[in-house]
């Protein structure tokens, strides 16, 4: 594998989101100095002692001390998600820190916006630091809150398998799998389903309105279940 000796905590991968100022670090700074541009991660550096065909075992997973909403759900999940791309008999172990978490809630509007950022490190048994990263991604539906801030937890996974060696197809594979929450290894337990926030009057209407659109109920309904929702005015 390659060795990225030089580059920058700007994100100028295509997709990945920018780092906000002001941001929360937990690496060594001799490493900040040595990062690269990942393919998919936000910014990279990999030692030339790591032996990509190893993988990793998932290890702690932790929230920075600065953030005030650590978003436990979200903590716990991305375990969780990176049991898809791990190996279960690695030498090496990935540990994790949450550095950046922003989430936008107008659920008046339909609109609803998260982003989680990240920092990695894999080491080696003797501690041996063999691979760092940081990274940040962002979605931004008319799903929920929630759902947007795992979503975002996917698409690090599906980077972080795609910068650390596996081909393109398996990184696709993984992000498919992570979509449809599927585990063909059989390790990963079936993750609850996150609870779907109440909408108000006018989501409701929105939502009402993109059934229609999409042909899953048809006019005669979608006038039925209108007035219904109208009622409660």
């Amino acid at each position: 594998m390659k060795t990225l000796v030089i580059g920058s905590l700007v994100l100028l991968a295509a997709g990945a989101q920018p780092m906000l100022a002001a941001e929360v670090r937990t690496l060594p700074p001799a490493v900040y100095a040595q990062m690269k541009s990942g393919s998919k991660l936000g910014s990279i550096w990999i030692s030339p002692k790591f032996d990509g065909a190893k993988g990793f075992r998932v290890g702690q997973v932790d929230v920075a001390p600065e953030l005030e909403d650590p978003h436990k759900n979200v903590i716990d999940y991305i375990p969780y998600a990176l049991r898809r791309i791990a190996t279960v008999d690695s030498p090496y172990v990935m540990t994790m820190t949450m550095v950046d978490v922003d989430t936008v809630d107008r659920g008046s509007i339909g609109y609803f916006s998260a982003a989680v950022g990240v920092e990695g490190q894999i080491k080696d048994q003797d501690g041996t630091l063999l691979v760092a990263f940081r990274t940040r991604e962002q979605i931004q539906n008319r799903e929920t809150v929630e759902k947007n801030l795992l979503g975002s937890i996917d698409r690090i996974v599906w980077a972080i398998s795609r910068d650390l060696g596996k081909s393109f197809l398996h990184a696709l594979e993984v992000r498919k799998q992570l979509v449809e929450g599927v585990d063909p290894s059989g390790l990963v337990p079936p993750a609850p389903p996150a609870p779907e926030a109440p909408l108000d009057i006018q989501g409701r209407l929105l939502r009402l309105d993109d059934l229609l659109k999409k042909g899953l109920i048809t006019p005669e309904e979608y006038k039925t279940h209108k007035e219904e929702i109208l009622k409660g005015l």
